[in-house]
């Protein structure tokens, strides 16, 4: 009875620390909003209306915060028409839910709806963890402050101000100050506020993809992928560069994944799998080696984690057997990938990382098939062939048609059985496959003019050859459970193309010839600051340049600004650099 009461008494009095850290949090949240305010050049009584009542919402709802937050982060600043490059909207959002938050955790704590064991705790590890990472942003704020320049008008203009170490050091802060109560909403709502979370993050991520995709549509167009652009969505500290856009995709693509993993009704995993296909445009379209690798790692990650949990794919599909044939068929969709780029470039490796998703859904189905099925569905799939020949030399984009047709009926049919529970017939999912396969090798040739030929049909080779092992394995790698699969797939293509593509452009890197040319252009002030990789300091004259890096004539990169120093007689031109994939030579200066 005793420790009833005391467990009791516990509940009703939460402990000191949270309250007073959430008054606290809450004084200087608004005085915070305050000083904005006094700075703001905008409409001032519509941004204090809009953010009270927001500050309101997160007081009696606190949860709300967990969504509304990270879905309007990318959309809510408004730099390009205020002027402001140090205190922006997304701040003044970040402290009204910190004031909200802070003001409820102060006066009336939230009650606890967690029935058991909460699933986050923040363990010695992790507080140690955070504790470095404290200490090397505020190291890093001291040394980027010092000196402290003069605190003028122009003090908060422009980049080359050492305060600029404050624009960039207050986002750690902001949510550092973060951090607590989202912990406090977990330990309190349990897996009800970890949904919330990836929610909220997923709307995060549909509204930067759309962004992005507006962006697309209004400047070089939405299928033009030639074009030296990179999307920036509404991010508009990307004006000088930057990464701000990549670093908040590849920050929610993961939670997207798991939004489609816990959907459990259909309408949501329609808007899952819709929010997926518009981000995976936007991450394309960023042409960044680093958010592929990112994607990537975050995508095996997932994927890994859904193999080892119990009831996951690797229950469904047959124990660790199933992992041994995952990663036969891993290397052969890769090392197929890269063959595919050599002879169809993107489009061709797109077309086969396709087929590799069609030959792991397809894999329990082809378990146990006798081999007169799978020869009866490979020359049914040869002789589809025929149609797809005909569609290639008489519709233009033919291959592209016909590609889309057969491995849109293979989809089909695999996930119908998927949901119904009853796999399709051996020969024809083998017939299906084998003309998807062809399919893509006409592609490559499409693409490629019919170079390499070989290259392509030696991929194709590769990715049957998986097939048919995972028909003879004992335990097939193909899950049974449909949302599972999905879920799956969306991981699985992401691993395949991501890497993919990032070992197409090592390897086109890797046999690049760099060429100098000059082109007539003002000369700049001469300073000491050059480009050692090659080239000696600059010393005269100095030029803007502009790197394109151009592989295959598609991949297009951000211009940046570089120094150059040229040879005497042309120290006033204007040097740039052109990246062709060739054979490897030496770096030419100025003729």
């Amino acid at each position: 009875m005793a420790s009833a009461a005391h467990s009791n008494a516990g509940r009703l009095h939460p402990a000191i620390g949270p309250r007073l850290y959430g008054s606290l949090v809450a004084l200087l949240a608004i005085a915070g909003l305050v000083g904005w305010f006094l700075l703001y050049p905008l409409d001032r009584w519509l941004a204090a209306a809009l953010l009270a009542t927001y500050a309101a919402l997160v007081v009696f709802r606190p949860a709300s915060c967990l969504l509304i937050l990270p879905m309007l982060w990318p959309l809510v600043d408004l730099a390009p028409w205020s002027g402001h490059i140090y205190l922006n909207e997304s701040d003044a959002l970040v402290l009204a839910t910190l004031f909200g938050l802070g003001l409820r955790e102060g006066l009336a704590p939230p009650p606890v709806t967690l029935t058991g064991r909460a699933p986050a705790k923040l363990n010695l590890a992790a507080l140690g963890v955070f504790g470095l990472l404290a200490v090397s942003v505020a190291v890093s704020g001291a040394r980027g402050l010092s000196p402290l320049p003069a605190l003028d008008a122009a003090a908060l203009v422009g980049y080359g101000s050492t305060l600029n170490a404050l624009r960039v050091g207050k986002g750690f802060v902001l949510a550092f100050a973060l951090i607590p109560f989202i912990h406090l909403a977990i330990r309190r709502d349990g897996e009800i506020a970890l949904g919330r979370i990836v929610t909220g993050f997923t709307f995060g991520f549909a509204t930067c993809a759309v962004a992005a995709l507006w962006e697309r549509m209004s400047f070089p167009g939405l299928t033009n992928f030639a074009s030296d652009y990179r999307s920036t969505a509404l991010f508009w500290e990307m004006h000088v560069g930057g990464a701000a856009l990549d670093a908040w995709l590849c920050l929610s693509f993961p939670f997207c994944l798991l939004y489609l993993r816990m959907a459990r009704s259909t309408p949501a995993r329609v808007a899952a799998l819709v929010v997926i296909a518009l981000g995976s445009y936007a991450l394309f379209t960023t042409f960044s080696r680093i958010v592929y690798a990112a994607v990537f790692a975050s995508a095996a990650v997932m994927g890994l984690m859904a193999l080892l949990r119990p009831g996951g794919v690797r229950s469904a599909s047959g124990g660790r057997g199933s992992l041994v044939v995952l990663a036969l068929l891993a290397g052969g969709a890769l090392a197929a990938c890269l063959l595919s780029f050599q002879s169809g470039g993107y489009r061709g490796m797109g077309a086969f990382a396709g087929l590799v998703v069609l030959a792991y859904l397809g894999g329990g189905s082809l378990h146990g098939a006798r081999a007169g099925q799978l020869i009866i569905g490979g020359l049914a799939g040869l002789a589809l062939a025929g149609p797809s020949l005909l569609a290639a030399w008489w519709i233009p984009k033919g291959p592209y048609l016909i590609y889309g047709l057969s491995a849109g009926v293979a989809l089909w049919l695999l996930v119908n059985g998927l949901r119904r529970q009853t796999p399709p017939a051996p020969a024809l999912v083998t017939a299906l496959l084998v003309w998807t396969a062809l399919n893509a090798v006409l592609v490559c040739v499409h693409w490629g003019e019919g170079a390499r030929v070989p290259e392509a049909l030696l991929a194709a080779g590769m990715v049957l050859a998986v097939l048919v092992t995972q028909s003879a394995s004992p335990r097939p790698c193909g899950c049974r459970n449909s949302t599972v699969c999905m879920w799956w797939v969306g991981c699985w293509w992401w691993v395949v193309w991501s890497s993919a593509r990032s070992a197409a452009t090592t390897w086109a890197v890797v046999w690049l010839r760099p060429a100098m040319i000059c082109t007539a252009g003002p000369p700049t002030s001469p300073t000491g600051w050059g480009w050692s990789g090659g080239l000696t300091p600059c010393s005269s004259g100095l030029g803007w340049a502009a790197i394109r890096t151009v592989i295959s004539g598609r991949c297009p990169t951000r211009a940046c600004p570089v120094f150059w120093r040229c040879r005497a007689g042309r120290a006033s031109a204007t040097c740039g650099l052109v990246v062709s994939v060739t054979r490897p030579a030496a770096v030419k200066s100025c003729a």
